[in-house]
């Protein structure tokens, strides 16, 4: 045995790039400048991290390891020596990484075990791409938003969504960007960051964030809700999210507005990335609506799954004779809400709130318990904003961005407005007309009339002309006087045309003449070009109205169908 010996040359030869998953060959070259006696050869393949702490420090884990055995204790002839071997790396491992405190490391490391001599001992590093995780289908493109509730207030707020999530070293991340509250914010631009987080799991778990591109998307003025296309070119070399033992490197974007005097908004989009050749652009990819257009897709859609037709951007829909329609609107310093509007023929009840408790508020305390009991629940769970005898009016917290609280709202308003449409179609008569209500019923029969006993209206027609007997009120409710009315197709002649009231000289026109003669009790008369109407005391009764009434419609007959004395 030589007291002196020569350590053999070692070289690898190995792909520049290895793929995970796939098979690879390794060369090992062994240049001995003369025999060597050796215990064994071993080749050995690791993959390993290191985390850099803030004091400078790694920590260094090893994940994989592969030995291989070349030979065992033998003599080496002088010369060259190949050994080839054959890899394959499971896809559970991350390829190669150098990030800001994380690194991944794939060596191969050969040792030759000489006896009596220092060992003869390589490592090479060598390259190890992960093809990324196989994506069967493409991700549904999906909006992100500064704010889950919508719109708050004045406050900035924009919505942002991507072509893919999947991205590719190299290639391209399209989409479109879109801002609101734009009356009460100044807009410079829009900031994108692609951001690696690199996070340790063990210890501590501490995290850092390696910032590995940043561009910048200048607006102007840009309009409420107008959407912005965009398209970022992504770095080459970036490597897929993996996940160790100890280790873990997620991909997202951040997207931040840049605002004038605030507070900029921001939101982070997770993204996928998948190593491949990367597309040359072709124009621009279809992406999801943002904004303004998001807004109007939504409202659309919840339209189609409901009942309720969309006109001019609100939801409306008949119930019976209320009227319901849900619309967005601005509302200062509260932002964007919904409101919702009933409308329904003037009941003449002086409908409104209380304003101690805020419940509904009627001329009639039967009917305004009726109201209570009916609507009260309901009212309690959506509150009215405003009543009157043809509107209610309601403010709800939802901003109209989501599609499924609009849905739901939506179908909750409607079975609210039929609730309304139920209350008013058993409204109760008043305490005047159920202390009375057959008379006011043969008053209704005697004009060949129909009586709305809960309003206290009788309506009809006499050939073509419509009549109505109606009851007026006093400041405190009490039934003050009876309006007559006839409403002729055709127009009056002006030389009719008067109005008169109790205490003023009897009008020289000869039917108005003799019309109030037979009336001493009216109080006032008002004839326009679309109109006959008489006003009686409520003290002169239903039954003695109703006759009035009648003379009314002679009235209008003699001067319509016969021109009058002055012919």
């Amino acid at each position: 045995m030589r007291l002196i010996k020569a350590s053999p040359v070692i070289k690898l030869f190995a792909p520049p790039v290895i793929r995970i998953g796939a098979p690879f060959e390794l060369r090992i070259v062994l240049d001995c400048p003369r025999a060597l006696e050796v215990n064994g050869v071993t080749v050995e393949l690791e993959g390993s991290e290191s985390w850099r702490n803030d004091q400078g420090g790694h920590q260094v884990n090893r994940f994989c390891a592969a030995r291989v055995e070349l030979c065992k204790k033998t003599t080496l002839a002088a010369g060259v020596r190949e050994y080839p071997l054959t890899f394959t790396i499971p896809a559970r491992y991350p390829g190669s990484y150098s990030g800001q405190a994380l690194r991944i490391d794939w060596s191969v490391r050969v040792h030759v075990d000489i006896p009596w001599w220092p060992d003869a001992v390589q490592l090479f590093l060598v390259r190890v791409v992960h093809p990324g995780a196989p994506v069967a289908d493409e991700p549904r493109t999906l909006v992100y938003v500064s704010n889950l509730d919508g719109p708050s207030g004045t406050r900035p707020y924009f919505e942002v969504t991507l072509a893919s999530n999947v991205i590719t070293p190299g290639g391209f991340i399209e989409g479109a960007i879109a801002p609101s509250n734009v009356r009460s914010n100044t807009y410079r631009g829009f900031e994108f960051t692609l951001v690696g987080v690199e996070r340790q799991r063990s210890g501590y778990g501490a995290s850092q964030q390696h910032r590995r591109a940043h561009w910048r998307i200048p607006v102007d003025a840009p309009g409420e809700g107008e959407s912005t296309r965009f398209r970022l070119s992504v770095p080459s070399g970036l490597v897929p999210g993996f996940r160790t033992p100890t280790a873990e490197l997620t991909w997202h974007l951040e997207v931040e507005a840049d605002v004038v005097w605030s507070v900029d908004p921001r939101t982070f989009i997770a993204l996928v990335v998948r190593p491949g050749q990367a597309e040359a652009p072709t124009g621009e990819r279809t992406v999801a609506a943002v904004g303004s257009a998001r807004v109007r897709a939504i409202w659309a859609e919840a339209s189609r799954r409901t009942d309720l037709a969309l006109a001019n951007g609100a939801l409306e829909a008949e119930r019976g004779a209320v009227r319901l329609s849900l619309r967005r609107e601005h509302q200062g310093r509260r932002g964007v809400r919904v409101i919702g509007e009933l409308h329904y023929p003037g009941l003449g009840l002086n409908l409104g709130l209380s304003w101690a408790s805020g419940a509904l508020s009627a001329r009639d305390a039967g009917q305004r318990e009726h109201l209570r009991r009916r609507l009260g629940e309901r009212f309690t769970k959506h509150p009215p904003r405003s009543v009157s005898d043809g509107e209610m009016t309601f403010l709800f917290e939802e901003t109209g961005h989501r599609l499924e609280p609009l849905i739901v709202l939506a179908r909750a308003f409607a079975a609210l407005a039929e609730a309304v449409r139920d209350a008013f179609e058993a409204l109760p008569s008043p305490a005047f007309v159920a202390a009375a209500l057959d008379e006011w019923q043969r008053a209704a029969e005697r004009l060949g009339g129909r009586l709305s006993p809960a309003v206290a209206k009788i309506t009809g027609t006499h050939g073509e002309r419509g009549f109505s007997l109606d009851v007026a009120f006093k400041p405190g409710g009490e039934p003050d006087a009876f309006e007559l009315a006839i409403a002729p197709v055709e127009a009056v002649p002006e030389r009719h045309h008067i109005t008169w009231s109790s205490g003023q000289a009897m009008p020289a026109d000869r039917s108005l003449r003799a019309l109030l003669r037979s009336c001493d009790a009216a109080a006032r008369l008002t004839v326009d070009a679309q109109r006959m109407a008489l006003t009686l005391p409520f003290a002169t009764g239903i039954e003695e109205a109703a006759l009035h009434l009648e003379r009314l419609i002679a009235t209008a007959a003699r001067i319509l169908d016969y021109g009058g004395p002055y012919r």
